[in-house]
């Protein structure tokens, strides 16, 4: 007697006379369930109305993250880099400590929107990189997301050094 749409019926319960419980499984977007009339009826044989009509929107997609950043991939000597790091919807719970750098240190932390965040960082030695951990955030379903690319630069701030030769020995 319950109409459901977009999830599958499970164990039906009928806790008193007038109370049943229905266990149900969304299976994708908007979920809804309904009663229609004259689906029971009373002692003295009257009908039910139709019910009001129940829905929820079920979400388990779980929010990406990319990572990019202001400068090109190739080497650099650059020591401030912003990464900017954009969610696929919005999430809450995002901070620096969900970010993960090597060989460079955290800057400032800016959340722009709920999808759009920045990092500066200042680069130490070598290959710099930086990682976001699946789980570090959550959408309004508290879908954790999945992990981020790996973003990765080479930091090179050492002068390149000259050397004269010469094909003459000695006095010229």
């Amino acid at each position: 007697d319950v109409s459901v749409t977009n999830a599958t019926k499970g164990t039906f319960t009928a806790t008193s006379p007038t109370l049943y419980t229905l266990a149900i499984t969304p299976t994708a977007g908007a979920v809804s369930a309904s009663v229609a009339a004259n689906s029971a009826v009373d002692s003295a044989n009257n009908g039910n109305v139709a019910s009001n009509p129940w829905s929820i929107t079920y979400d388990n997609s779980a929010p990406t993250v990319a990572i990019t950043s202001n400068r090109d991939p190739g080497p650099t000597n650059n020591s401030s880099i912003t990464l900017t790091f954009t969610f696929s919807e919005a999430v809450t719970g995002f901070d620096a400590t969900d970010v993960s750098v090597t060989n460079a240190t955290k800057g400032t932390f800016t959340a722009t929107s709920p999808t759009l965040y920045t990092l500066a960082i200042t680069p130490t030695a070598g290959a710099v990189s930086a990682s976001v951990a699946a789980n570090s955030a959550i959408d309004s379903a508290s879908n954790g997301n999945v992990a981020s690319n790996s973003w990765s630069i080479t930091y090179d701030n050492s002068a390149p050094t000259v050397a004269i030769t010469s094909n003459q020995i000695g006095r010229a």
